[in-house]
């Protein structure tokens, strides 16, 4: 058989099609930036707080905090939540796909949540507060496996090509990198909302939250919305039951594999990008704004080697340059 071109190997689905599919991962990083990243910074305020009191700031056992439980208790729920949405996905028999509408149902939710997540109604009641928070992170975090499960898997079922999987794959990173630099960006809005409406910086990190939710929102939905039955591969549903589906995904040694090699870089990349505004600010001294500008260098570099990397991964096979990669960030931590 005559070996396929490089464009027919990458253009198996239209480009716009696959355009349409990232647009849900740039909305899904965007929602949840706010739970994820300003949770903390919200409501265990430091010396100098801009935001009020609304969780008991003391320590329970002479360890714990309130928002560090909070924070405990959603990445179990997180874990559970997406292991079940997962089997709840697969068995699915809806007559618009396994996939469809879980994106459906779980987009509005999960935009609201993450607003409600920072505008507790109790005042002063801190403890009334702390449930409140609870309960709206934990629907948060359901919603959020509701919607991001389903839509990951999509993936494999909208590219069923080695080209087309590549392609989308370096799309939802590309998205995911401008998520995230534009949920950085919430203090500067914040400066530019206060200084122009002269509103508090409270309701102004909130209108800023409520825009993140409804960019989110139509994001989210648009690959619900335009991705059609022709465009999907539609397996046969799942058909065990949880614990068996469960067992069988864990007991394979590949999976076990992969999920280890996943977990070990998501630690390392989290500490080099986590770590590197603390190791430059405060043990070289530096003024801050360096490590913000280092952070934007770090994306633009990041989006100008997707395409080379991309080449690559089609010339020297994935596992290899999975490889190197590996071995290049192990020694970046030294």
């Amino acid at each position: 058989m005559k070996p396929e071109t490089f464009q027919e190997w990458l253009m198996r689905v239209s480009f716009g099609k696959k355009l349409l599919y990232a647009l849900g991962q740039f909305g899904l990083i965007l929602c949840a930036y706010g739970a994820g990243k300003l949770f903390l910074s919200f409501y265990v305020p430091d010396g100098s707080p801009i935001f009020p009191v609304y969780l008991p700031q003391g320590y329970i056992a002479g360890f714990f905090t309130v928002a560090g439980l909070v924070v405990a208790l959603n990445r179990l729920v997180d874990v559970a939540s997406g292991l079940f949405s997962g089997w709840l996905s697969d068995r699915s028999t809806l007559k618009d796909g396994r996939r469809i509408p879980f994106l459906l149902a779980s987009a509005a939710p999960l935009a609201l949540c993450s607003v409600l997540i920072f505008c507790p109604p109790f005042g002063n009641a801190l403890y009334l507060n702390s449930l409140f928070v609870t309960v709206i992170t934990i629907l948060f975090y359901l919603c959020l496996s509701l919607y991001a499960v389903p839509y990951l898997a999509l993936l494999a079922e909208l590219g069923d090509r080695p080209g087309d999987r590549l392609q989308l794959s370096t799309l939802l990173a590309v998205a995911t990198a401008l998520a995230s630099l534009s949920g950085n960006r919430i203090y500067t809005l914040m400066d530019l909302i206060v200084g122009s409406a002269g509103i508090s910086p409270l309701a102004s990190f909130r209108l800023v939250l409520i825009l993140f939710a409804l960019v989110s929102s139509v994001c989210m939905l648009i690959p619900a919305l335009a991705l059609g039955d022709g465009d999907c591969r539609r397996p046969e549903p799942v058909k065990e039951p949880f614990v068996k589906a469960l067992l069988a995904v864990v007991g394979d040694r590949y999976f076990r594999a992969y999920l280890l090699a996943d977990s070990m870089f998501r630690v390392a990349a989290a500490f080099l990008i986590t770590g590197f505004s603390l190791y430059a600010s405060v043990l070289l001294g530096l003024p801050r704004r360096f490590s913000e500008v280092f952070l934007l260098l770090l994306f633009f570099s990041n989006l100008a080697l997707y395409l080379p990397i991309g080449l690559a991964a089609r010339r020297f096979g994935k596992r290899k340059l999975l490889f190197i990669a590996f071995l290049l960030l192990f020694a970046s931590l030294f």
